[in-house]
């Protein structure tokens, strides 16, 4: 029984714990008068193909939206600002897997209602042998967690029983647990477990370890669990503490706690070895709360603009951390121009550039919104436009591939412009924060088309948004990249 139980642990640290870093810049706007709040991210190419949600957590109970494509890896959703603050979670779901954030529950009184707890994979029904009772037929499968508890669940088809009988056949019911960074080495797994089986097993949390040579030495009973039966549902609880704490499971990661869950039942009867009846798809859960706030809103702030040779730029503050749904440039000659972000994290200050490429503007107003319905505005006045400023001599920018995916962290880029005049150029690569990266191109550009390919070495860059500048005495233009390792 022990080896059947432990490979529950194999099958979802191999599917998922290759690369944990699934998503990124998880950031919200403010309440819109629809009262709605849109949600963005950006993902990883691995995640591209699967189905990504969000949950919302709103009349006691986790409801789901579809995230969508927005641009590029940036994925956006919206969701009801019926409260003040609202819990929220992301996670990307397969027919074989489930890789999300983990439920957050607010509470330890036991027990917490299933809609409470977050839905981690529902499971194909009436897919058992048989000869094994329907109790045993998993339906799908959920978890949660707060700073003292974690906590799993299964629904079944049958009403959940400990066994057939007093000779048996018994039944198992397990919530698997293991950490990704430790599990495969030390082949070391963790359940939440309810059975009555005598002398062999009673409700707790257990610790797994696989020994070929002596399998029967590889289980011990490490906490309690509480647990609590309701028909076909299953809920159990087990102290977080007597988890992390126990000397074998490993340290956390340093920026983000996961965990690899599935569910399991077995039979065991008096004549012969435990049978694996069923278990659950592989979770691949990160404990991380992420609240936002749906109620007042405090509007952002304009600072530190600037306009030099047509590029602008800007500081936006949000008190609330909010990203801005309206990030623009309205010329004096009817042209609007997006002002494009440094950085993606708003929970600081966020640097935001553009290029005016009209000819010919006096004044352009620069105009942020966090609900696209409340504006601030700062108008600037275009000092470069004179005799001797050659306006648009670069035209027509192009910079690929985007994203630019590295293969042994080199690989070549391609940037494309056409220049009306030739004349000395600069292009360089820049990262969020403005720091100078990379130079990519440093001599005269030629009148006309102009093609250069150059090898970027991407070892001393992380993954993320980069900027590619071309300037010259003249001008100034900015295209965004995103680098992937």
């Amino acid at each position: 029984m022990k080896k059947y139980i432990l490979l529950i642990f194999f099958a979802p640290i191999i599917l998922l714990a290759q690369d944990l870093s699934i998503w990124q810049n998880m950031r919200t706007s403010a309440k819109t008068n629809q009262d709605s709040v849109y949600f963005r991210c950006e993902t990883t190419p691995d995640a591209m193909n699967f189905s990504k949600h969000l949950y919302y957590f709103s009349n006691n109970q986790w409801n789901a939206d579809s995230l969508e494509i927005l641009n590029g890896f940036t994925f956006q959703t919206k969701f009801p600002a019926n409260q003040d603050s609202t819990n929220i979670r992301i996670a990307i779901e397969g027919n074989n897997m489930f890789s999300g954030m983990d439920a957050y529950v607010p509470s330890n009184n036991f027990p917490p209602n299933l809609s409470v707890l977050g839905e981690c994979g529902a499971d194909s029904v009436n897919e058992i042998d048989p000869q094994y009772d329907n109790c045993l037929d998993i339906t799908n499968q959920y978890s949660g967690f707060n700073n003292d508890n974690i906590f799993g669940a299964m629904t079944t088809i049958g009403d959940v029983t400990n066994s057939g009988g007093w000779t048996g056949p018994y039944y198992v019911y397990g919530f698997a647990i293991a950490n990704p960074v430790t599990a495969i080495q030390d082949t070391i797994g963790y359940a939440m477990i309810y059975a009555e089986i005598p002398v062999l097993l009673n409700p707790g949390l257990y610790k797994i370890h696989y020994n070929s040579e002596n399998p029967i030495e590889g289980i011990s009973r490490i906490g309690d669990i509480d647990y609590d039966i309701s028909g076909n549902q299953l809920i159990m609880q087990a102290s977080l503490d007597d988890l992390v704490n126990d000397p074998d499971f490993g340290e956390w990661l340093p920026e983000s706690k996961y965990l690899i869950s599935s569910t399991f039942t077995i039979s065991i009867n008096s004549t012969s070895d435990a049978g694996m009846v069923d278990y659950g798809v592989p979770a691949l859960l990160e404990l991380k709360k992420f609240m936002t706030n749906t109620g007042a809103n405090n509007l952002p702030e304009i600072s530190n603009v600037t306009s030099i040779a047509n590029l602008v730029t800007c500081t936006y503050s949000d008190s609330d951390h909010n990203f801005p749904l309206t990030h623009e440039i309205l010329t004096d000659t009817g042209d609007i121009f997006e002002m494009v972000p440094t950085s993606l994290d708003f929970s600081n200050d966020v640097q935001f550039t553009a290029n005016i490429t009209s000819p010919n503007w006096n004044t352009a107003t620069i105009r942020f919104s966090d609900n696209n319905a409340d504006f601030v505005e700062n108008s600037i006045e275009n000092t470069n436009n004179n005799d001797d400023t050659i306006p648009g001599n670069f035209q027509n920018m192009v910079v690929y591939p985007n994203p630019f995916i590295s293969q042994n962290s080199r690989g070549q880029i391609t940037i494309k412009f056409y220049a009306k005049n030739a004349e000395f150029t600069s292009i360089n690569l820049y990262n969020i924060k403005g720091e100078k990266m990379l130079n990519i191109f440093n001599e005269n550009s030629k009148k006309g088309e102009n093609k250069i390919i150059s090898t970027l070495n991407s070892s001393d860059l992380a993954s993320g948004i980069y900027f590619v500048r071309i300037n010259s005495a003249h001008e100034n233009q900015i295209k965004k990249i995103m680098i992937l390792k």
